[in-house]
């Protein structure tokens, strides 16, 4: 591989336990990189009401299930699994001849792992994206019965338009979202040095608490994000944003990252 970021400084904002792919991928590209999550991922604390939730599931109450991340494919099937006993989980929802939407690549893969193969996936990895597929899998929308899995916060496009166009839409929270609040101080030397060439951010949800966690230092590199939405979110506060990945990929992130410093 062309190692295009020779001497360049790279900081991932993804949260511990998912930087280290996206970390070795710039590394490979002969880059260092340094790691500070903007959010911690964990599990919800509505764990009644996911578990009702599933309940209903295993009980065949849907014939669609939603995936917006890998985070919920993580946090929802592993709680099934401890429910039903930890039985096959791909086995078990095959049984209940359900179609499964994946938002992306990433969240197929997750779902790979519980033996898995999502029936719908976007060409465009968003809300919006996953929206349009849906319609055109769908033709009567009114026949849709979903549960879809999700974070603590976060948009509501999915649910607002799909409940529009007739389908009997749920929602359950599978895991939380939770700001870090204070960075580690050798980032904030790095970033106010000027050392580091640019910065990466991966959601619109870690947005506010990285420029409530970095302050000013937000402002002294150039970042780069994983989609227009992304982009957004940072803008509005003030932090402008130099580039952003054509396709919402951690592969297309780091080639945004290559094309501008290059």
């Amino acid at each position: 591989m062309e190692r295009s970021l020779n001497n360049k400084l790279i900081l991932v904002t993804r949260p511990r336990g998912q930087a280290q792919d996206l970390c070795d991928a710039f590394n490979a590209r002969g880059a260092e990189t340094i790691c500070q999550p903007a959010i911690e991922i964990r599990a919800t604390d509505r764990t009644a009401q996911l578990d009702e939730a599933l309940e209903q599931l295993r009980g065949g109450a849907f014939n669609l299930i939603v995936f917006a991340s890998a985070n919920g494919v993580k946090f929802a099937l592993e709680r099934f699994a401890k429910l039903n006993g930890r039985r096959d989980v791909g086995e078990t929802l095959a049984r209940l001849n359900l179609n499964v939407a994946a938002i992306g690549p990433g969240t197929a893969r997750a779902l790979k792992e519980f033996h898995i193969a999502p029936t719908i996936m976007p060409a465009r990895y968003d809300a919006e994206g996953l929206l349009e597929a849906l319609r055109g899998f769908y033709r009567a929308p009114d026949g849709i019965t979903a549960l879809a899995f999700r974070a603590n916060r976060g948009r509501d496009t999915l649910a607002r338009e799909m409940r529009a166009a007739g389908a009997n839409y749920s929602e359950v929270e599978a895991y939380q979202n939770v700001d870090v609040a204070v960075a580690d101080p050798a980032t904030l030397r790095a970033l106010e040095s000027g050392r580091v060439d640019a910065a990466v951010a991966t959601s619109s949800a870690s947005a506010n608490a990285l420029v409530n966690m970095l302050a000013d230092a937000a402002r002294q590199t150039r970042w780069v994000a994983l989609s227009a939405l992304t982009a957004s979110a940072l803008e509005a506060r003030g932090v402008r944003v130099a580039a952003i990945a054509r396709e919402a990929t951690m592969p297309s992130l780091v080639d945004a990252v290559v094309e501008l410093l290059s």
